[in-house]
């Protein structure tokens, strides 16, 4: 198809029983669809109006049409002029020569305010042309045209003696999917999974029933529909376009003109940009100050006197990383993604609860209510079938408003158990795209470009009427105003309906009629109003504050209704709006094609302080919690993870560098002092201790900050860089160990700032536990015997804390109290006794590991193996924990190109042995290799066993030993641990063993002649060491909420010596 010229289809018959067209409309796409049904009487010529890439359409007529038609052709163009007079009588063909007459070329789309404006222009030259006349025949002027890309529709009557009660109806519908719900009966409806619209239906008449999907152009309007499916409602009052219609029509112009020659990347975050503020007068205040601006910014005082965005901790976890210099012109904002919520459908809203929740609404209808500490989902609602809209959580009635896809609201109460209290429907309005609450009032911004309000005492009104005599719906009219309360005119325009849930009870009557609900309309002038959907409203002090899909921000005096200010700077739909009062800073958002920008204001002279355009997404809403910004698709939370693979040559500077990084976070958060130690040839120990004080316990905290590579393919992010998704933190070490260790750090700082720290800790933190620690003995040894080392980083320790172990599953928290040896193997060719020695279970450990209740069936599916030893989940942990077990881990040859026609001369294996208490690793190598030269001397072939070394005659070499460790569980240790997690999680910990080694753990307590404890912080699901490992936030900050409740037990330890 030739997209530069329209396609044209003609019949005479109707089109609802053309064949033809149902199958040719089954196979075509068009960005564009004119569907023109006319009737015409005999003799009298039908025909399209197509010229060069444009088309249009008349639903109307022209008063007095042959005279305006004579008095107009002489100032055509001679190729229109014969346009025109060729169609005879067609007074549509005539006034489509009159657009065509006012373009340059026909085979080039029109940006969409030339294309407004011609169509406008049009206008005037009929209405001009009958007033030189004299004619007073009324014309009824609906005109829709479009050049492939954007459409204009006008609604406009001329009049002079008043004798039609309006001009002809003209409907639209904005959405996302329009469909067929019943075949049969041929209805269909659209539907709204997005607050973006991807098609517009502009129609004569709404060609269903549903009214909740049809708005009304109002009369004497024109109604734009831009190429990415903006739309506008335009007033017709004259040739001048308003400075703000002009703004809003050339910013969308320039920048779908930018994305056509140069589409916007959404492979990353783009660099923030600076934009020049224009001028604006007027200023927003919150009211706090009787309506002045507050005392410390005055409007005549310099910027460099605004207060800034502070940069101290609070208890809100969501933070933005804003630039807090709000004395430069246009402050750049750097808003990273750092933390993800994620849903089953499309989030198109939310809004914050003060008690650090937050609730979500949903394209398929649902609600969600997170928690802002663990960014867990805390409920699941189903409000409605229809798309939510908007939520204005309002705090003095303990209840959120929320509007749907289906032009209803639903009242929800915000706290438990979130019952939807009541329904409210809205008929012939458009949809509610936003709310704000302000004194008793709830402010509605529609799709049809109006503000209306609801009062609260009329949406809370109880019944009077009983059911028995309920026969129907009461409906109350909605009355519409001017600019100012005193002028309401009080001329019904739509109805409103309202029922609960029950669809029974419903509000009662006023004595004289219906209530006026919806009281006052903010529309004041042509002028001075917005073009397109009110997408955002907030309420600050005695001001309304809107943004709207024409990118105006404009703010309103919520007395008179009046526009005070308007603020331009959005190329895009302003999408959201929020207010810090910590700084009197407005934020507004808006979306563009890929993107989504961010601009601060400054309320109290309403400049430009400050743009962002770091969002790879388009914003859908924005909110603020204690002062912070919360926009969707991100959510704020924290940092980064660095590349420290260890093992690996070429990442031994990485991980010199994250020890450096590490020691400098250890001395921010918590740490007097901190240092590297370097090992041969490894990477180094990162050592660190709290201010000393005197007679107190000492505690030492074990990890390591070195991971395992992560060349697995099934990453679904990035593993080098953290990224939060719904509560959990991904990426290489969140769990082992880099989340254990900020946990503990983070908590002694924040028991640093209330000076409640009163033991004293050490950290001994190494960068090779993933590569057999090696070089880990060596160094701690050095530094005991070195009298200036110990004393500074391994005093006399009282405890030794070790977080590098996991939950039993993801529900119970668990206390580690055993983990077995291991004895690695090599045997240059391939027990009977090996049970022995092997230490009995006493009643009490019997007891805790019955406790555990491991299901069999859970353990297969979650570990992915085929067959399990024994279906008894008892059986099952002692197999896994107190039981050894030998495992042939590698098998070579000396045929290293492993070719088929060449029988090897040398075969070797390696042998991994978990051994248990009270076994000797000595005696499990002699047991091996015996095992192994009794079962070789049975084959009776030519081959020999070969030492290992010149040094060592057996053929089994022992190449690591690491011995088991037993906590013990009865231990005034174990004791106030268990107590610290019960208080924190509300349940007592799980004592479990592990069936892994940790080799340090066993070496710590020899060497510092100790006690130590495994405190498991990540859950059995984190996949330490594979693809996709992760942390849960919540048990980040319980870990940090534990650690301050073990520091205060840690105070009964006995006294470490000074």
């Amino acid at each position: 198809m030739n997209e530069s010229e329209p396609c044209v289809y003609t019949s005479i018959g109707p089109a609802w029983n053309n064949t033809n067209l149902r199958q040719l409309s089954n196979n075509i796409v068009s960005r564009i669809v004119f569907a023109h049904v006319r009737a015409a009487t005999e003799g009298t010529a039908v025909s399209e109006s197509c010229y060069g890439r444009f088309i249009f359409m008349h639903n109307g007529n022209v008063g007095a049409f042959h005279r305006v038609r004579r008095h107009l052709m002489p100032q055509l163009k001679p190729h229109l002029f014969d346009y025109a007079a060729d169609r005879g009588g067609s007074d549509s063909a005539f006034c489509f020569a009159l657009f065509l007459n006012l373009l340059e070329r026909y085979d080039a789309p029109l940006p969409p305010a030339i294309m407004h404006a011609h169509l406008i222009q049009v206008i005037h030259i009929l209405s001009e042309a009958a007033d030189q006349l004299g004619i007073a025949d009324m014309s009824m002027l609906n005109f829709v045209v479009s050049d492939g890309v954007s459409l204009a529709a006008t609604r406009f009557l001329r009049d002079p003696h008043n004798t039609q009660p309006g001009p002809a109806t003209l409907y639209y519908a904005a959405g996302t999917r329009f469909f067929c719900t019943d075949e049969q009966k041929g209805q269909y409806r659209m539907t709204h999974s997005d607050k973006r619209n991807k098609l517009v239906i502009v129609t004569s008449e709404p060609l269903t029933n549903d009214v909740t999907d049809w708005i009304s152009v109002p009369a004497n309007h024109c109604l734009v529909v831009t190429e990415d499916i903006h739309t506008f409602l335009c007033p017709i009052s004259g040739l001048t376009v308003s400075s703000d219609l002009e703004y809003t029509l050339n910013a969308l112009q320039d920048r779908l003109a930018n994305v056509r020659v140069a589409p916007a990347s959404v492979s990353g975050l783009t660099t923030p940009v600076e934009i020049a503020s224009p001028p604006v007068s007027g200023r927003i205040t919150d009211g706090s100050c009787g309506g002045r601006a507050p005392s410390s910014i005055s409007p005549t005082s310099s910027a460099a006197a605004a207060p800034t965005l502070s940069s101290a901790p609070d208890q809100a976890v969501i933070q933005s990383r804003l630039s807090r210099n709000l004395s430069q012109q246009a402050m750049r904002v750097d808003l990273p993604l750092l933390h993800q919520l994620e849903d089953a459908a499309a989030v198109l809203c939310l809004c914050t609860f003060g008690t650090g929740q937050l609730m979500t609404g949903a394209a398929d209808g649902s609600a969600t209510i997170w928690s802002l500490t663990s960014f867990t989902k805390d409920h699941e609602l189903r409000l409605s079938n229809a798309a939510i809209l908007s939520l204005q959580h309002v705090a003095q009635h303990s209840a959120v408003m929320a509007s749907f896809a289906d032009s209803t609201l639903a009242l929800v109460q915000s706290e438990s158990p979130h019952q939807i209290l009541r329904t409210y429907t809205l008929l012939g309005l458009g949809n509610v795209l936003t709310m704000t609450y302000h004194n008793e009032r709830l402010y509605l911004g529609h799709t049809d470009t109006t503000i209306r309000i609801l009062r609260w005492q009329d949406a809370m009104a109880e019944p009077t009427t009983p059911r028995a005599e309920m026969a129907a719906p009461v409906s109350y009219t909605c009355f519409e105003g001017c600019a100012s309360a005193s002028t309401c005119s009080n001329t019904p325009t739509s109805s409103a309906r309202f029922w609960t849930p029950s669809d029974c009870v419903l509000p009662e009557r006023s004595a004289n009629g219906p209530k006026c609900v919806l009281s006052r309309l903010y529309q004041p002038t042509a002028l001075d109003r917005h073009y397109s959907d009110i997408h955002a409203l907030l309420a600050v002090g005695h001001q309304l504050v809107s943004g709207a899909g024409d990118g105006l921000i404009k703010v309103w005096d919520v007395d008179t209704c009046a526009a005070t200010a308007t603020l331009q700077g959005h190329s895009g739909s302003v999408m959201s709006l929020a207010y810090c009062h910590q700084t009197a800073t407005l934020f507004s958002c808006s979306r563009g094609t890929s993107s989504g920008t961010m601009l601060v204001y400054r309320c109290t002279d309403l400049q430009r302080v400050g743009t962002s355009k770091a969002l790879q997404a388009p914003l859908v809403a924005l909110s603020l919690l204690n002062d912070r910004p919360i926009c969707l698709p991100s959510v704020a939370l924290l940092s980064a993870v660095s590349l420290q693979v260890s093992g690996i040559k070429r990442f031994e500077a990485a991980c010199y560098e994250a020890a450096q990084v590490l020691s400098e976070q250890l001395l921010q958060l918590c740490c007097e002092d901190t240092a590297l130690i370097a090992t041969n040839h490894h990477n180094p120990l990162v050592v660190g201790r709290t201010p000393h004080r005197p007679g107190r316990p000492n505690i030492l905290l074990y990890g390591h900050y070195d991971v395992m590579p992560a060349d697995e393919p099934d990453w679904r992010t990035n593993p080098w860089k953290l990224e939060g998704h719904s509560g959990y933190l991904y990426g290489r070490g969140s769990s082992d160990d880099k989340g254990p260790i900020l946990a503990f750090a983070t908590a002694l700082a924040e028991l640093q700032a209330v000076d409640r720290l009163d033991v004293n800790v050490y950290f001994l933190l190494e960068g090779e536990a993933e590569n057999k620690s090696q070089g880990f003995r060596e160094a701690v040894n050095e530094i005991l015997q070195d009298e200036r080392l110990k004393a500074n980083w391994l005093p006399d320790i009282d405890l030794i804390v070790v977080s590098n172990s996991y939950w039993i599953d993801d529900e119970r928290p668990c206390l580690n109290y055993s983990m077995r040896g291991l004895v690695k193997l090599e045997a240059i060719v391939s027990g009977p006794s090996f049970y022995d020695n092997v230490r009995p279970l006493s009643e009490a450990e019997l007891q805790h590991l019955r406790k555990v209740n491991l299901s069999s069936e859970q353990y297969q599916q979650q570990s992915g193996n085929p067959a399990v030893v024994s279906q008894d989940g008892d059986a099952l942990l002692m197999a896994r924990w107190r039981q050894p077990c030998l495992t042939v881990t590698a098998f070579t040859t000396s045929n290293v190109d492993q070719s088929f026609s060449v029988l090897p001369g040398r075969a070797s294996t390696q042998i991994a042995v978990r051994y248990v208490p009270d076994q000797v690793a000595d005696d499990i190598v002699k047991l091996v290799e015996d095992h192994l030269r009794y079962e070789f001397d049975k084959l009776a072939s030519g081959n020999s066993l070969k030492a290992c070394t010149a040094s060592n005659e057996s053929f089994v070499e022992c190449v690591q030993q690491s011995p088991w460790w037993l906590g013990e569980v009865e231990s005034s240790h174990y004791r106030s641990a268990a107590e610290a997690i019960e208080e924190v999680w509300g349940q007592a910990p799980v004592l479990v063993g592990e069936g892994g080694t940790i080799n340090t753990t066993s070496f710590l307590v020899e060497a510092l002649g100790a006690a130590a404890i495994q405190i498991p912080v990540g859950q059995a699901s984190d996949r330490a060491h594979l693809a996709n490992e992760r942390i849960r936030v919540l048990n980040l900050q319980n870990g940090k909420v534990w650690h301050h409740t073990r520091a205060r037990m840690h105070t009964s330890l006995p006294t470490a010596k000074c």
